[in-house]
């Protein structure tokens, strides 16, 4: 970029497009290891993916969750990753109104995770066979020792991550 500010005459249109693929790099690098886990904790970074990713959502988690969760930094992150998957495969394919995100702490010692929309409900099963995406969420849950499911609800589907707060993978 400093090599272009020297152009002569400048060129204007050259710089701002170096400085997007800047701004893509720095975004992708990101999304490849979120500091946000490491600095605001896994339902802080959950509640900044849904509000970046979904326009018209809800967020909804007990005050004291964070401080439930133990779960070493590579298990956040298939955490993290699985529900990265979930809202893009609801924002390309669901067609939904809204999506609702809920972090919770069963009395069992069960960290919970569930996302709901309102959109065109699918069958897992077949999907599976047409994408990555299903299978990378299966494979992450299998990762991490967690139990994923999805049901259809009268409007939408409920996707639901749960994962044993006492055991690390």
């Amino acid at each position: 970029m400093m090599t272009s500010d020297k152009l002569t005459p400048p060129n204007l249109e050259f710089r701002d497009e170096i400085e997007a693929v800047s701004t893509e790099i720095r975004r992708i690098c990101e999304d490849l290891s979120p500091s946000v886990l490491e600095n605001v904790g896994l339902v802080a970074a959950l509640e900044f993916l849904l509000s970046h990713t979904i326009e018209n959502h809800k967020f909804a988690a007990a005050d004291s969750v964070e401080d439930k969760i133990r779960f070493p930094v590579n298990v956040q992150l298939q955490i993290y990753r699985i529900a990265q998957e979930v809202l893009a495969n609801i924002k390309r394919h669901a067609n939904a109104n809204t999506v609702e995100m809920e972090i919770s702490i069963s009395g069992e010692g069960y960290f919970q995770m569930e996302i709901r929309d309102d959109g065109q409900p699918f069958e897992p099963a077949e999907i599976s066979a047409a994408g990555r995406g299903i299978p990378n969420i299966r494979s992450r849950a299998q990762l991490i020792n967690a139990s994923i499911g999805w049901e259809k609800q009268d409007s939408g589907m409920r996707f639901t991550l749960r994962k044993n707060l006492n055991t690390e993978a």
